[in-house]
Parts: structure tokens; sequence; C-alpha cells
């Protein structure tokens, strides 16, 4: 959230003080100036910067159990005011457990409001919940984090009288599909909302192009959101955002998802009010990794929208080796979402772009000689790259060219030694990808036999970025599972060449996060054992038998790293926590059975 009276930006986060392991879910809270250097709100130690926490022995029984996600805004939720006053929508719980698998406990959740009057130093929970229950006849899988925003354009689509926010949650109902279930309130009194209908109604597991292409969108929705962009021509285009329970195929555990849908009227059988109804007509994926929960918000400040997503760790459930780490998650770059124009491009022989796909036709030439083409862009933020760069405590710089199959290990040119680096910063361009090739791409975290490695590439055969982290550790217990996504380059109708692939690869020592060509990421985790699996190199593989010897398979140029990234006075995180120490670790305590219910309520690590 950007809270304009103070020219401050604030993040709040979902914890466990003192755990590594779910549960006593929180909100922790850091603010700052400029989304890249951020501080605690009052210290790291233990649990110092909590916002809103959750307290059996409190005289407010609705969170006993937990605070778990929602949205802030700046603006005061009795009056629509930006009086100073910030208000956060948050879903209060009461019973656990609570999974979409598991018989719902009614009762568990409801809607929440908490107000600060001191730009976040202090909250007050508001004494009753603003929704008390789901929408009436909902044999529910899950109701919560509520996502509170203004539209416009959803005030002009319902005619209404005033200016309006609206909420969407996370939802789904048993055997029919998951919900996004739509409420409306007056700018003016945010404590009075109204169920509109249910703004999306999918089926079970049902993928709008593809699970290979756009995901799964499960049975269950979380984290769920709802905003509209301008498009080229000055008319809204509508996007939303969520989290998939239930539609795991190998590679992907849960789906972070996108969607863009026409917006039109409704009125709901029986119902006085006016809804309105999403019908998708592009979706993709927002992370093909672990980046999980995005939230999202509109910067005033730089008039832009920004997703911000969670990446957990991969530890396959050890207790032991998760308590040794010392944290459990990490919040990964922010990025900046916009809709992306790509001019004058071929549709493949089988017809990728005409057919349901992340892609809106805008345009088609004569006899369909070319197609226009948008689609949902996102680039981790201009200024955080550029920071994390001037940081960089060595900097390499490959021209690069066309090769053939094999290895290259990055090394410097000044004394031939390799590129080095936990964390760093590689930028590159492949091009002109040759059909014998079947791997393309980079190596990071590698020791120098290569006992541990890690292998990003691009598969055209089969339309892939893939993380191979077979070899990634040496550790028995971490997932080393390949990591997929779908990418497909577009061919320019100028020259029937495919575009250029520009690849950044964000490298921040156990988390990895890549992005392509504005318009595809993905977050993983690898946990190399070795202390000297540190170095990185170019990786070409070939059709057997094919481009032995032949430098001209494809071409991998202008590859820049920039290492030792985000350190500063001496601290390794001090870019970013400028005032947290290198060692910022709590004292880390076990839950009885008496806080835990026995390990009903959470595990108490």
């Amino acid at each position: 959230m950007y809270d304009p009276v103070r020219d401050e930006y604030h993040l709040f986060y979902q914890w466990n003080p003192n755990h590594v392991g779910w549960g006593n879910i929180s909100w922790g809270h850091a603010i700052s100036r400029d989304l890249i250097s951020w501080t605690d709100i009052r210290s790291w130690r233990d649990a110092s910067s909590q916002a809103l926490v959750g307290n059996p022995n409190s005289p407010i029984k609705h969170d006993q159990l937990g605070v778990f996600s929602g949205t802030a805004q700046p603006i005061n939720a009795f009056n629509g005011q930006q009086d100073g006053t910030l208000s956060i929508f948050y879903t209060a719980v009461s019973a656990l457990p609570t999974h979409w698998t598991f018989p719902y406990i009614p009762g568990t959740e409801k809607q929440a409001l908490a107000l600060s009057k001191d730009g976040g130093r202090t909250w007050e929970k508001v004494a009753n919940p603003v929704i008390m229950e789901p929408p009436e006849g909902w044999n529910i899988t899950g109701w919560r984090d509520p996502y509170v925003e203004p539209n416009p354009a959803l005030d002009e689509i319902l005619k209404q009288t005033e200016p309006h926010y609206y909420m969407v949650l996370g939802s789904g109902i048993k055997g029919v599909g998951p919900r996004m279930p739509l409420y409306s309130a007056p700018a003016t009194d945010l404590t009075k909302w109204t169920f509109l209908g249910a703004l999306w109604e999918p089926g079970l597991n049902e993928s709008f192009a593809g699970v290979e292409i756009s995901g799964s969108q499960g049975f269950n929705f979380e984290m769920s959101g709802l905003y509209s962009l301008p498009g080229a021509d000055g008319t809204d285009r509508h996007f939303t955002f969520f989290g998939a329970e239930g539609g795991s195929i190998e590679g992907h555990f849960r789906w972070t998802l996108w969607a863009e849908g026409a917006m039109t009227p409704r009125y709901p059988a029986g119902s006085a009010n006016k809804s309105v109804e999403f019908q998708t007509v592009a979706a993709g994926v927002a992370d093909w990794g672990k980046l999980y929960a995005l939230s999202s918000f509109w910067d005033k400040k730089n008039e832009r929208r920004i997703y911000w997503g969670w990446s957990e760790d991969e530890l396959g459930g050890s207790v032991p080796l998760t308590r040794a780490l010392g944290y459990q998650g990490a919040m990964g770059i922010p990025r900046e979402v916009f809709i992306q124009y790509v001019d004058k491009v071929v549709d493949t022989e089988d017809g990728y772009l005409s057919k349901r796909s992340s892609f809106v036709v805008e345009e088609m030439g004569k006899k369909g000689k070319y197609l226009s083409v948008s689609t949902h862009g996102m680039r981790p933020l201009p200024e955080i790259v550029k920071a994390l760069k001037k940081t960089a405590g060595g900097f390499y710089n490959f021209k690069g060219g066309k090769r053939g199959p094999g290895f290259e290990t990055l090394k410097q040119k000044k004394n031939g030694k390799r590129v080095e680096a936990k964390r760093f910063v590689l930028e590159a361009t492949i091009s002109d990808v040759g059909c014998d090739v079947d791997e393309v791409g980079f190596v990071v975290r590698a020791s120098p036999d290569g006992e541990e490695t890690t292998k990003i590439v691009y598969n055209p055969k089969l339309h892939q970025v893939q993380v191979h982290r077979d070899r990634s550790s040496l550790l028995p217990q971490v997932d080393n599972s390949t990591v997929w996504g779908h990418f497909r380059p577009l061919v320019l109708a100028k020259n029937k060449q495919e575009e250029d692939i520009k690849v950044q690869i964000f490298v921040d020592s156990s988390l990895l996060e890549i992005y392509v060509n504005e318009r595809w990421a993905m977050t993983t985790r690898v946990y190399p054992w070795r202390d000297d699996s540190v170095g990185m190199g170019i990786h070409v593989s070939a059709a057997e038998g094919k481009g032995q010897g032949d430098s001209k398979l494809v071409a991998v140029k202008d590859v820049k790293v920039w290492t030792g990234v985000g350190k500063r006075n001496g601290l390794e995180g001090g870019l970013v926590w400028p005032e947290r120490p290198n060692n910022s670790s709590s004292k880390l305590v076990w839950d009885g059975p008496e806080k835990t219910n026995g390990g009903v309520w959470w595990p108490g690590f």
C-alpha cells in the first residue's frame, strides 16, 4: 500500500513470530520511501513488528486463531477520506483446521477491519466483523483474503450513483467449482458491504487454454484480486489474479494465475442487486514456480499497477532442516504489471494465437497475413533492478554470439578465474534458435566439478522454460524436481523470424527469479550444500548427432552479470534491510499442546 499523506509504502506479510512452521498467523509490518529499502515498524527482533495478531484471550472473538490475508487502503473506512487514517481489511479466523478438502466448519472465517491513526505504528481492531458470513446457500470450500479497491470502471458498468469500493474474496463451492464472490460498499462507509453475486463461476478444475498453457483453476480460490488497466484506445480492460488450489500436476503443486475478461451487468434471479459477470478472453500463469499469494496495489506515486508475492521454501517438509535454516519463506521482487502490445506477428500453423491462449488479438491483417496481439505484461520494478546493479561488487560483460552444443563456464577476462556469486543478476539475449537445439540457457550455483549445478534453459521443442534441479543440492531432503513453464516466442511478420528471447535472472542465495520478454516469470528455490557452488555458465544441447562442431546452432549474446548485489555498509542485505544485522534470527520456540489444541490448530514448531 502507498500512503500519500506520509509518502510511505507499507509491506504487510503473514508470519508466525519465533517459529518457522505455519500457525498463529499474524501480520508483520515494514515501511519504505522507495520500495527498495525497508524498515521494520519497530524492530526485527522477535514479534516486535507485529501489526495484527490473533489472541485466544482477546475480547474480540472472531480472530482468536489467526489473522489471514487481506488488503490495506490509505483511507478512513468510516468516511472514505484520506485524513491520515489507514484501514486494513482482513479475514478473521476463529476455527481450525480449514482447507478446501476438509468439511468447512461454520463460522470459521469472517471479514474484519482494523484502523491506524499513526501511520501503522499501532492498530485498533473494529469490534464487529464487516461481513459476518458467506453467501447464503453456498457449501463453501473457503471464504477469505478480502481484496478491496475502488474501481471506477465497475461503478460505470453498475451505474452507481456514487463512488463505491469493491471486494472480492477467494472461495469455492464444494462439488461445483471455485468462486470469486463480489461485494460493494459506498466509498463513504466501508463497513456496509452488499453481496452482488459471484463475479466468476468456473467449473471444477477447469483450464482456459489447457493446463500446460494457462494452468489449472483448481477447486478453490485464494488471494483473489480484481483491477482494471487502460487499454491503448483508452477503454478499461479488466483483470483478475488468484491462487488456485487443487489442480496439481507434476512440477506444479498449486497455481498463481491471471485472467483478462469482459465484464457485463446481470441481474441474479430473486435479487434486487445488480451484479456483473466476468467472461474470460485470455488467461495465463502469473508465476510458473513457487511465488504464491499475490497481492496488488495501485502505486499512485508512480501511476502504475504492482504485483507482490511470497515464495515458500522447498525443504521437503523437513522440520529439522527448516529450523536449522531459521526462517520460512521470502518476498519476491515487486513487479510492475501492464498490457504488453506486440505489433504484426504471424500465427503458428496450429493457430496458437487465434485459439484460446494468453493473448488477445487486437488486429488482423488482410487475409490473415499478420496479427497484432496483446497480453498481460510484467517486469521487476526498474528502480529495484537499477539499485541492485548499483550495489554490485563485480560486473562482467560477455559479447557472445553463435555457438554449438556444450557448456562454457563464465570466466573473468583479466585472470581467467570463474565468475562466482551467491547473489547476482544475469541478463542475456537468446536468438536464432535452430531446429536442432534441444536446450539453450544458463547454469547457476555450480560447483567446479559439476557435482552441484542448477540448469535454467529454454526448450524450443516443448515450448518451455525449465529449471532442472536434479543436481542442485547434495541435501536429500530438498525438492529437486524440474520446474517448467510454457513459453513460445512470437514470429515477427516482417522477417518470419522468432522474436529475441530476453532473459533476466536474479539469484539471492536459495531464491531464483526468472523473467522472459517481460511477460513470463518463474520463482523457485535451490539449496546448494557446497560452499564452492557459486559458478555459472552458458549451456547448449542439441539433438543426438546434430551440431557437433557446428558453431551456428543458436546465438547467446549480450550476457551481463552483476555479482554481490544487495550488499551495503558491510551488510549482506543492507540495500533492502539497512537496519537488520547479517544475523537477524530470533530464538525459535515450540508451542505446547495447550497452544495448539493438541496439534489440531497448528504443528507448533
